[in-house]
């Protein structure tokens, strides 16, 4: 099993594959673990999630590999396992967007899950599962450590990824995330993605354009 985290520091796509971490990674996940040539773009907001992580006892430094803390993996597991039902996802997502549960609803379509707030699209999620490992991400955040309530809005969804980064089983079947690339079709043209999915559900916990980010000469 290799993490999204260990491909970044391996410079692995796949065991036995020799492919450059930055061909795959976009800038925000190859910053966060220090690998990128340049600040994220995509914030104003100055905030150290690697170091807000390590410091709370979220992530942890194997040496050949960055992953959950056994205890936070495990109470990761468990608040998953307890929002995997309508009622309960409909309250979390309330309560990660402030909004009324009443305007909650949820649209899924070819394995991907869109979140809507009165009937309008307020989020895309590349899964149903992906969407409840960020709904137990930021919920179990909320209670680990009083510092979450203190980490900028615009770096809350940034950090959330990085949790979902380092997972290494599915929050709603418990099976493993396997990694790899493929061919994916749209109106006009394919294109390449890297893409992090279960082996039992088969439900997509992460992707990514594979080109997003040229690989460095």
């Amino acid at each position: 099993m290799v993490s999204i985290a260990a491909i970044y520091l391996r410079g692995y796509l796949v065991p036995e594959t020799p492919e450059l971490t930055k061909r795959y990674l976009p800038e925000y996940i190859l910053t966060l673990f220090g690998k990128a040539d340049a600040p994220v773009p995509s914030t104003d907001v100055a905030f150290d999630t690697v170091t807000f992580l390590e410091r709370n006892g979220v992530i942890e430094d194997m040496g050949d590999d960055v992953a959950l803390t056994p205890e936070f993996k495990r109470q990761l597991g468990a608040t998953a396992l307890e929002i995997d039902i309508t009622t309960g996802m409909t309250a979390a997502a309330a309560d990660l967007l402030d909004v009324n549960p009443d305007r909650v609803s949820f649209v899924g379509e070819d394995g991907s899950w869109r979140v809507l707030v009165d009937k309008s699209i307020r989020g895309r999620w590349e899964s149903r599962a992906a969407f409840v490992a960020d709904l137990a991400a930021y919920q179990e955040l909320s209670t680990w450590t009083d510092e979450w309530a203190l980490v900028p809005e615009a770096a809350r969804g940034q950090t959330l990824s990085a949790i979902r980064a380092c997972l290494d089983f599915c929050p709603t079947c418990g099976g493993t995330i396997q990694l790899g690339t493929e061919l994916v079709s749209s109106c006009c043209r394919e294109y390449e993605v890297v893409a992090a999915t279960c082996t039992e559900c088969n439900a997509r916990l992460f992707e990514m354009n594979a080109h997003a980010v040229e690989t460095a000469e």
